[in-house]
Formats: structure tokens, sequence, C-alpha cells
């Protein structure tokens, strides 16, 4: 089993979980046997989360880890997607907008399209027409909102 190291928590507590199934680990030690597979940095964090809860339960413990790491992951793609600027074809631009868009929680739908914009060249900004603006509102995945 390999060590948490804050990328990933959801992937990596189903690969615990699969172990513990396999080894039979009662749910009593499972917090336990997770702090041996944390990083030094995460099991600080750990630490800190026992000094503010009073009792850390495998429940609570996960579901803290997921919004702390998780939390951490989607700033990081926020941050990546509000500074991405198009190089190539609009297209690929696009492609490359998409994949960051669906890890970022934190903006609403309606200024989805704004962030998209942003990113863009000025001729590709444009090019956009009216009729164009729209496809490319359906085709991200974001409700008409200009009815």
């Amino acid at each position: 089993m390999s060590k948490f190291d804050s990328k990933d928590p959801i992937t990596w507590i189903l690969q615990m979980e699969k172990y513990f199934d396999l080894h039979n680990v009662q749910n009593t030690q499972k917090v336990h046997i997770i702090t041996i597979y944390l990083e030094p940095n995460q099991f600080v964090w750990y630490r800190w989360l026992c000094s503010h809860k009073r009792i850390v339960a495998r429940s609570n413990f996960l579901d803290e880890m997921i919004a702390h790491y998780e939390d951490t992951i989607s700033n990081m793609f926020f941050g990546q997607l509000i500074n991405l600027k198009q190089k190539g074809s609009m297209m690929n631009h696009i492609e490359d907008f998409q994949k960051l868009n669906i890890r970022v929680k934190y903006i609403p739908e309606e200024h989805r399209i704004d962030v998209l914009i942003g990113t863009l060249k000025i001729t590709s900004y444009m090019m956009l027409s009216f009729g164009n603006l729209i496809y490319w509102r359906r085709n991200l995945g974001w409700q008409e909102k200009w009815n």
C-alpha cells in the first residue's frame, strides 16, 4: 500500500478500503492503520485534526481528509484555469479549458463563459458572434440564461 501524499484522496481511500477488506481489518483499527500510511506533512495535518476534535472516528477522518485535500486540489485547478491562455486553435484551447473546468467547483455556471472568454486570444474572442457564443455555451455543458 502506498503512502498518502495529498494527491487524489478519494482514490487513495478506495485503495485503503480494498486493503482493509483483503486483510479483514476491524473498524476500530482502521484509523490507526491509515495514520501509518500518511506522509510526514499529512501526519502533521492528522495531529492537528486530533487536537481540534475529541474523537477522530473513521468516517469523520475520511470526510475531513476529502474536504481538506480536495479543496487544495480544486484551488490548484482554479489557479490553472484562470491563468490559462490560448496558444493554439480555439478547439484545442476549449479542450484544455474543459479538462480544468470539470475539476473546479466554485465558479457559478453563469460565470464560466466569462472565464472562458477571458482565456481566449483577442482574435478568437472577436470571432465569436452571438450565435457562436450560444453554441459554445451549449457544447461546454452550460445552459442558456439569456431568455
